[in-house]
């Protein structure tokens, strides 16, 4: 398949500032310092994919000191577009599942993250289900080239590899933890 946004991250991100400007949001660059503050954005998404990452939030509470992360937890349909845009655009690190909520991600700062938890079995082919993974607006993320992209699968075919497993909890630290390494890199 041929991807609709290849090559266009940099016009991805003049977009990004230009909604930024017109919502009244600064520009500001990623803080490198810390601590990182982490985004969880829950209950964005309907059906099988409205997760409330409760088991994901306890995990990096409890492993991470608050010096080194600040975790906010938010619904974010609930919020005005500027204030959704103001918190994504102070991220370091962006949790969501795919679909339309996760598009707030759009507006996280260059050099941050975001990991997108997917149904591993939701996919649709025709409006027909096709066993395989939905992994929604895959093709605007990964071309959005400001920040790095992590899909991450609910594991819904498999009860063993769950996203709330203590295997699944521990590469998700994992991977923060790397992350942050990263970013106070930069």
């Amino acid at each position: 398949k041929i991807t609709q946004n290849h090559g266009r991250g940099a016009m991805l991100y003049a977009f990004r500032n230009f909604m930024m400007k017109n919502a009244g949001v600064p520009l500001k660059e990623l803080d490198t310092s810390g601590p990182h503050k982490i985004t969880f954005s829950v209950f964005s998404a309907t059906r099988s994919r409205a997760k409330g990452f409760e088991h994901q939030i306890e995990e990096v509470k409890n492993r991470f000191s608050s010096d080194e992360v600040e975790v906010g937890v938010y619904q974010m349909h609930e919020l005005s577009a500027k204030e959704q845009i103001r918190i994504a655009s102070e991220s370091a690190i962006y949790i969501t599942s795919v679909g339309g909520g996760s598009f707030t991600a759009s507006f996280l700062p260059f050099g941050s993250s975001v990991f997108l938890y997917y149904d591993d079995v939701g996919g649709l082919n025709k409006s027909k289900p096709s066993n395989k993974p939905a992994r929604l607006d895959w093709d605007i993320f990964n071309n959005d080239s400001h920040f790095r992209v992590h899909w991450l699968p609910m594991g819904m075919r498999s009860s063993k590899e769950r996203m709330d497993s203590q295997k699944s909890l521990d590469s998700l630290v994992d991977l923060i933890r790397h992350e942050l390494d990263v970013i106070t890199h930069l």
